[in-house]
């Protein structure tokens, strides 16, 4: 069963809802700062569902993930829409991604 408190969206075993924007996140979010994340699902074709403090985007990457890999988000700009860096909590380089 879903949160009923989590508007931005969440996900169990079988289900996976994004919804909302990313407003609230984006302004808790600066550049340069260096947040935990979690890759939730893997989209196919570099698209995946990152979860960040809470909140689930859809993201793209020409670098490979793993679904329920443990990421380290690197918001590169905010305006006008959210890129950051993601780097695996491995020795591999990491991949741009935009929300």
């Amino acid at each position: 069963m879903a949160p009923m408190s989590d508007p931005w969206g969440y996900h169990t075993a079988h289900e996976l809802v994004v919804k909302g924007n990313l407003e609230e996140l984006i302004r808790r979010l600066k550049p340069g700062m260096k947040v935990p994340a979690r890759i939730v699902e893997c989209l196919g074709h570099g698209t995946y569902v990152l979860r960040v403090w809470g909140f689930n985007m859809i993201s793209e990457s020409h670098h490979p993930f793993n679904r329920f890999e443990e990421v380290e988000l690197e918001v590169q700009a905010t305006q006008p829409k959210l890129i950051f860096n993601l780097k695996p909590l491995s020795d591999q380089p990491g991949g741009a991604l935009y929300a």
